[in-house]
């Protein structure tokens, strides 16, 4: 894979916290030139030019992640998670906070969505979560509006390997179906959620 090939080598040559932060800098500051968000020049320019930008201030204001039947399609794969038994590390990423700003993507809704599926997840015995949804204002953190970057990365890194490393305890698995209905899907707070699913 040549384009492997060409990134793999623009890492320093031992597994050196130090200097891949350096080196994450270095290629978020060349890759996110040209623009005050942050944000990867090449999607910036494909994507948000041409004018496409001041049509989106504002845009996503209205925008309201906890309620969804997609809760109930995360079920669905946590049931799977647990018949097989299999140790998970789920990861929670942020969004692009001055991206989030600049388009009115509510700050406090997106702790709570996160909040509400912490919850779906740690209630069931999904305990491994690596919760990177407050860092969205790290300098490259994030390489376009949703998706991690240099720094990002090596957030994930960080947990990742010692998860992979390290043996874990095998998984206790308590899977509720509460967590399949339609009154979960509108829940707006997990704390309201009863036994049975109902608020």
């Amino acid at each position: 894979m040549p384009r492997i090939d060409k990134a793999a080598k623009q890492l320093p040559a031992h597994d050196n916290v130090q200097e891949l932060t350096q080196r994450a800098n270095e290629l978020g500051k060349a890759g996110t030139r040209g623009n005050e968000l942050g944000i990867d020049s090449h999607f910036f320019r494909e994507r948000l030019g041409h004018g496409q930008l001041g049509r989106l201030r504002g845009s996503q204001s209205g925008y309201d992640y906890r309620q969804s039947p997609e809760y109930s399609d995360l079920e669905l794969v946590l049931n799977q998670f647990a018949e097989h038994n299999t140790q998970v590390l789920f990861v929670i990423p942020p969004v692009n906070g001055r991206w989030a700003r600049y388009t009115g993507l509510s700050q406090s809704m997106m702790q709570q969505t996160v909040a509400k599926i912490k919850y779906q997840l740690s209630s069931q015995g999904f305990n491994h979560v690596l919760d990177l949804s407050r860092d969205g204002d790290e300098q490259y953190f994030m390489q376009d509006t949703i998706h991690l970057g240099w720094r990002g990365w090596l957030a994930v890194d960080g947990a990742v390997k010692p998860f992979l490393e390290q043996k874990q305890v095998e998984p206790q698995y308590n899977i509720q179906n509460r967590f399949l209905t339609k009154t979960w899907q509108q829940t707006l707070s997990p704390t309201g959620v009863g036994v049975n699913g109902r608020q």
